[in-house]
């Protein structure tokens, strides 16, 4: 849970400066509905996550 709140705090630091002019991607669910990214910036491993958390907070 704890590292979920970090990056949810990542995301948002990164997003007060960042200027992206794409639009998050679209997919489908498993029930076939398709449904917009809130966010392009995505992190799928955890050991990374708290890489960038230490290079970008410290620690």
């Amino acid at each position: 849970m704890q590292l979920l709140h970090l990056e949810k705090q990542w995301v948002e630091e990164l997003n007060k400066f960042l200027i992206i002019k794409e639009k998050p991607p679209i997919y489908k669910t498993k029930t076939g509905r398709e449904k917009q990214r809130d966010n392009l910036i995505r992190i799928k491993s955890a050991v990374v996550a708290e890489e960038l958390l230490e290079l970008f907070f410290g620690n």
